[in-house]
């Protein structure tokens, strides 16, 4: 006979959030349970599995991360019913993402780009959201910018240096790396500008981590700011009908040999005074340059006790050089 309505019928249920009422159970826990029930010291138990309600909520989660392009996340998919009661569903949501050229396979989000982007889960027409924030991956190589140039002394040049992870993503380090150059005279740096001083083939080298990439740099002098006879220096003795190399210096306001390209114009004066300019007393073809100097071969006439000017300017600077013909 039944006895769920006596006073002596106690019910009671492992793991379940209602109470047991005249032998009518309501489910509200998924899983398992265990239902027992005892009359005048007898029990008995019976055994229920209970399944989840009807879906009404989907979580995401981690809700949100940060990532590298060079890794994955594994994001998770949870169902819920009306009872709060939750299951797996990563393996049966459709899985997205607004990343471009990532994808999302099973909860497993492989990203492409650097940026904040979304990824969602849905099922049965309901889904959620998380918010994945993805920055650049490791560096594997980093490029020197410009890698081969020329500048004038006093100009100033500004490098760019990025590096690129594995996607070949990149960002800009340009002052969070390390900026040297070699030789390590003739420059000024202030990262990432480097201005020069001396003419010369410079190596500029840019390291980050454990990474380095190279650029040749080359420093032309600027404009001509001083000239003067280096030899002879104010005066030479020429035995009469020999000659004698004349020398030119030039520099710029640095102190650079300025030779690249010079143009020298050489006149002479005759014992007179007179300005006879070129001529036959300059050897023909005799004027070159070597190291920063322009050189040039003079005869000076037979006659011992003359003396002969030479002047030699470049654009605006001129010096004079004496010439002293004497007996042989």
């Amino acid at each position: 006979w039944s006895v769920n309505d006596s006073a002596a019928t106690h019910w009671w249920a492992t793991g379940s959030r209602t109470p047991v009422v005249k032998g009518i159970y309501q489910a509200d826990t998924a899983g398992w349970q265990q239902v027992e029930v005892e009359y005048l010291g007898f029990r008995d138990t019976s055994y229920l599995s209970i399944e989840p309600g009807k879906l009404v909520k989907i979580e995401v989660m981690p809700d949100s991360a940060l990532i590298t392009t060079d890794s994955t996340l594994q994001l998770l998919a949870t169902g819920y019913d009306g009872d709060n009661n939750s299951w797996d569903l990563t393996n049966h949501s459709l899985w997205g993402t607004n990343d471009p050229g990532a994808s999302v396979v099973v909860g497993q989000y492989n990203p492409d780009s650097i940026g904040l982007y979304l990824v969602w889960a849905e099922s049965s027409g309901i889904g959620d959201t998380t918010q994945i924030q993805v920055e650049h991956g490791k560096a594997v190589r980093i490029t020197l910018l410009p890698a081969d140039t020329q500048i004038v002394a006093g100009d100033t040049i500004v490098y760019q240096i990025l590096a690129y992870d594995q996607d070949s993503i990149n960002w800009d380090i340009s002052l969070t790396c390390s900026l040297t150059i070699q030789p390590d005279s003739g420059v000024s740096i202030e990262q990432p500008k480097l201005t020069g001083i001396y003419r010369g083939n410079y190596q500029v080298r840019a390291y980050y981590e454990s990474l380095m990439d190279l650029a040749n740099l080359q420093i032309r002098p600027t404009n001509p700011e001083s000239i003067w006879f280096s030899a002879p220096v104010v005066s030479e003795t020429v035995q009469a009908g020999g000659n004698t190399i004349l020398t030119i210096q030039v520099r710029d306001q640095f102190g650079n040999k300025v030779n690249d390209s010079l143009l020298v114009n050489w006149s002479w004066f005759d014992p007179e005074g007179d300005n006879i300019g070129g001529g036959e007393r300059f050897e023909s073809d005799s004027t070159y340059t070597i190291d920063g100097a322009s050189q040039v071969i003079f005869y000076p006439s037979i006659v011992a006790g003359d003396n002969y000017r030479v002047v030699a300017q470049v654009d605006s600077l001129q010096d004079t050089s004496v010439v002293i013909v004497v007996d042989t």
